[in-house]
């Protein structure tokens, strides 16, 4: 008896791998009428954005909080005012693609412990609040932030105009937005000297480096203003359950689209003639035809593993030889048997170090030490009773450059290394917020950049695509994407493409990629 067939001969597009920017991008193509096939090579679509169980607690395996999921300003949300437009990642997923999910901001932006400055204060959501917040820390700095959140709405304007305009208007741009085109080649770092804030201040408003490991003098000031409005202007949010749940959501819409999904399948090559990719091979053995490809993995990827090398324009290889891979994380995961109030958690995420100095930071990271900052989430602070009765869980996380991990391993062994990090951690947050709960620790998992390569064959257990500077970012690689579709045939969405990482990003670029592609195979 012969069985049924797997696969058609041939689709209009296949989309390698199932995180959320092939998500997207799937979505968007069967909304516009193409014959989607998705694949992914475990057994569940969703990526990084994805739960794991231990004992009776599900943890979250790497979000912290969504951005762009918001419905307009929070300021004018709480006068009752019109809020302007919903975040761009909302208008997306939900309003464009039909996803239906809920989602909760938590009460602050984030707790900063700083023990070196006596800092322990929680940023607030919200234009005036948090001009308030920086004045009280330190007096004469409002004013000053008043003018650095103006800034940052005019980078994060220019952003959305040069992500949604078809041809954009340079002359536009330089008259209209002056703080961008006087300030968008420069560094963080650069930016923030020009402001004149107090070190304090300066202090307080570094905790989000902890979401990129790099110093200040690397990070483009677009990337970082872009970032500091979205949170801060419009929040950040948290899934109703756990990211798993969004990409349970994004499944049945694309079912409903008639999307074709196949899980443990993981595509071992793309197929190629004359100058163009012409489908997949899958691992099986099964060759699948296509007009067009889309790839969900790191470029260094395709180029290494999955295409001939002899196939590969120069350009492209050399880009992304020039390019650098960016951190990869070292998680702690904790299962509480106690509710967060009755042990004295009481915010979402919390940054804690005794200084931020983000150069310095940037050189721990590059070797597997004690690292001098830790970021830490608890869920049930947002939605209690999440996690079930009587407990909570935290989460904890660092970043460190990819290299980093053989480092530990050459030194000092697996086991060793982790256990030593876990006491570190668990030992510093106890110190610093005043909370015991080492004795409530009920389960307890570790995820390591080794286990990361290995859950998502990513390189070197990168989850960040790569650095960004100021003169390789996320608006220069915009305004550049059309000269880096390099092979006919083949497209990349995710973290490592022009939007950069972050749920919100691979959704806007898988979206944007997709209604590329089928402007070309369409019709």
């Amino acid at each position: 008896m012969t069985g049924l067939k797997r696969y058609k001969e041939r689709y209009d597009v296949v989309v390698a791998g199932a995180g959320f920017g092939g998500i997207a991008a799937a979505l968007r193509l069967a909304q516009l009428g193409a014959d989607v096939l998705l694949l992914e090579q475990h057994n569940m679509i969703g990526g990084y954005e994805t739960s794991f169980v231990r004992g009776r607690f599900e943890f979250e395996a790497t979000l912290h909080v969504l951005m762009e999921f918001g419905e307009g300003l929070i300021e004018k949300i709480e006068q009752g005012e019109p809020a302007g437009q919903h975040g761009r990642a909302r208008r997306l997923l939900v309003e464009q693609l039909g996803v239906d999910i809920e989602v909760h901001r938590p009460e602050d932006m984030y707790h900063c412990i700083l023990s070196d400055y006596g800092i322990d204060m929680k940023m607030p959501f919200g234009r005036q609040k948090c001009i308030e917040a920086i004045e009280k820390l330190s007096p004469g700095d409002g004013e000053k932030m008043a003018k650095y959140l103006d800034v940052c709405e005019e980078m994060a304007e220019v952003l959305e105009y040069i992500e949604s305009e078809p041809k954009i208007d340079i002359m536009k741009i330089l008259k209209e937005h002056t703080s961008f085109v006087r300030l968008a080649g420069y560094s963080v770092a650069e930016v923030n000297e020009q402001f004149g804030f107090s070190e304090k201040t300066l202090q307080a408003l570094s905790c989000m480096v902890g979401f990129l490991g790099l110093s200040f003098r690397v990070i483009s000031f677009p990337v970082w203003a872009v970032m500091m409005h979205r949170y801060f202007m419009e929040g950040s949010f948290i899934p109703e359950k756990t990211s798993h749940y969004l990409a349970n959501r994004a499944e049945l819409r694309l079912r409903e689209l008639g999307v074709q999904i196949e899980c443990c399948a993981k595509v071992e090559r793309f197929l190629t003639k004359g100058n163009r990719v012409v489908g997949v091979e899958m691992a099986s053995g099964e060759k699948i035809y296509a007009k067009h490809v889309l790839c969900n993995a790191l470029p260094t990827i395709a180029i290494t593993e999955m295409l001939p090398a002899e196939f590969i324009p120069k350009r492209m290889r050399k880009l992304y030889n020039v390019r650098n891979l960016s951190v990869a994380p070292f998680a702690l995961y904790l299962g509480l048997d106690k509710p967060a109030k009755e042990l004295g958690i009481t915010s979402y995420e919390y940054f804690i170090a005794d200084n931020l100095d983000t150069e310095k930071i940037a050189e721990v990271v590059k070797h597997w030490v004690k690292h001098p900052k830790l970021v830490v989430t608890c869920t049930d602070t947002v939605i209690p009773g999440c996690v079930g009765e009587g407990c909570c869980h935290l989460g904890f996380a660092e970043l460190y450059h990819t290299d980093a991990m053989m480092e530990a391993l050459d030194k000092y062994g697996y086991q060793q290394t982790n256990e030593s990090l876990a006491n570190h951690l668990i030992d510093r947050f106890e110190r610093d917020t005043g909370t015991h709960i080492r004795e409530h620790i009920e389960e307890i998992s570790i995820a390591t950049p080794s286990t990361f390569q290995r859950y998502a064959n990513a390189m070197r257990g990168n989850v960040y695509g790569y650095e960004q500077t100021p003169v390789d970012n996320v608006i220069s690689r915009t305004l550049n994407k059309d000269k880096e579709r390099f092979i006919k045939g083949l497209d990349f969405v995710g973290g490592a493409t022009f939007r950069t990482v972050g749920v919100s990003s691979v959704i806007s670029s898988g979206v944007k990629v997709a209604e590329d592609v089928w402007a070309e195979i369409g019709n």
